[in-house]
């Protein structure tokens, strides 16, 4: 890629950046860039030189701090329509009339490795740049929500044709010098100058003298070296009184006395910038549709934990302690043990029947339980009478009446055989007559 059409180098020599490694390192977090190649990290490395690098590349610690401070208080970034760009380290400033020159080194175009470097200078309008400003400061790199830490601008380089097409857009930044990164990496300073002096571009005296001076501190000090006389927000001038370079902004001093404009803070400026400028210069406006590189679709939110048990499927076990719905198949359940049957009693013996009571009157007879039939009974003989004997007389005792009395139960007994008449007694009955 050929350099911008409007950047005018100044050496012709050309050399490339050296490779990051254990010689060169990176060191402070600069701007944030999204373009049609990815989000891009710009940063400074160890020898005071920008770069830029995709920010999935690997980065060191302190980088790495920087990207999360600016994320917490300033998410905005810068927004370039191209693929690639080149990169400005800004060193100089001057203002002639409507004209803006920016002396520095001109690197790439990048993203990449050994990018060339140039020495040049990029010729530009103040409102392009008083723009630039106003839109850098909204998205530059913040420690904390309070402090701005760098500016970063995105210029046009080149005429509207060529940014259409996506070259010659230019990232530029003012580095704060080396040896006071330590202590502060910031570019606080300069780009409020910048901003005073683009607003004082074009202003009639009196108009210029009423705009906020960027450290009120500063220019009371030089007041107070060139013999001038401070009270409140007014200076008299002296017998010694000379002017110096920052009194000539208020016009010819001599003999008056003069009114000391406010001190104004980046919003400020900010504010006034989009006072000037309201709407984007004519090159701002020449963008080309940023294509987007394919992605891989973002995978679902992680739920949380409560929530993500809840849409899970319950186990088939939670079925057991559940009713089922009305009008739903239940999980069918085991059926229950079944029951042993009580075993039957056992047949009573026979002699089991001679203990057993006679129905009383009123309640109902047992049923009968069958039983084996038992022997035989021998009716007993009549007793005999000795011969000669009549009948004994009667001992007095009245005979129990057998009438009412109950008749012991016949059913299911043996009735004795009756034929053949009675048997013969045994003899031995003979002794219990």
């Amino acid at each position: 890629m050929s350099l911008p059409a409007h950047f005018i180098p100044l050496d012709s020599a050309r050399e490339l950046q050296p490779d990051l490694g254990d010689l060169v390192w990176l060191e402070h977090l600069v701007a944030r860039v999204k373009c049609a190649a990815g989000e891009q990290v710009v940063a400074a490395d160890s020898q005071g030189e920008l770069r830029m690098l995709p920010r999935a590349a690997e980065l060191p610690r302190r980088v790495h701090e920087g990207l999360a401070c600016h994320a917490v208080a300033n998410a905005a970034t810068l927004t370039l329509p191209a693929a690639c760009c080149h990169l400005l380290a800004i060193n100089e400033l001057s203002i002639s009339g409507t004209t803006v020159r920016l002396g520095g080194e001109l690197i790439g175009p990048v993203p990449g490795q050994a990018a060339p470097v140039v020495r040049g200078e990029l010729v530009l309008r103040v409102d392009e740049l008083l723009y630039a400003l106003a839109q850098g400061s909204e998205a530059a790199w913040r420690r904390s929500e309070e402090r701005i830490a760098v500016t970063s601008l995105l210029l046009p380089g080149d005429e509207p044709e060529a940014l259409r097409s996506g070259q010659g857009w230019i990232v530029a930044c003012a580095l704060p010098p080396k040896e006071l990164w330590d202590l502060s990496f910031s570019n606080d300073d300069w780009v409020k100058s910048a901003f005073y002096d683009c607003l004082r571009a074009g202003c009639s005296e009196a108009d210029a003298n009423k705009i906020p001076v960027p450290s009120r501190a500063m220019l009371e000090a030089e007041l107070k070296a060139r013999g001038y006389q401070l009270k409140g927000d007014t200076a008299w001038p002296t017998a010694e009184s000379v002017p110096g370079p920052l009194m000539q902004a208020f016009g010819a001093l001599t003999g008056r006395s003069l009114t000391l404009p406010p001190q104004a803070d980046l919003p400020t400026y900010v504010r006034l910038a989009r006072a000037r400028v309201p709407s984007p210069p004519p090159r701002f406006s020449c963008t080309a549709p940023v294509v987007a590189p394919p992605r891989t679709p973002a995978p679902p939110p992680e739920l949380p934990l409560r929530q993500k048990f809840a849409q899970q499927s319950p186990a088939a076990w939670t079925g057991d302690f559940s009713a089922p719905a009305v009008g739903t198949h239940s999980v069918p359940r085991p059926a229950p043990p079944v029951r042993p049957a009580d075993p039957a009693p056992a047949a009573q013996p026979s002699w089991a029947s001679d203990f057993a009571d006679p129905p009383s009157p009123g309640r109902p007879a047992a049923s009968p339980v069958s039983r084996p039939a038992p022997p035989a009974q021998i009716p007993a003989p009549p007793a005999r009478r000795p011969q000669g004997t009549s009948t004994p007389p009667s001992s007095g005792r009245p005979t129990p009446p057998t009438q009412g009395m109950p008749t012991p139960p016949t059913q299911g007994m043996p009735t004795p055989p009756t034929q053949g008449g009675p048997a013969a007694q045994p003899d031995w009955m003979s002794d219990f007559q």
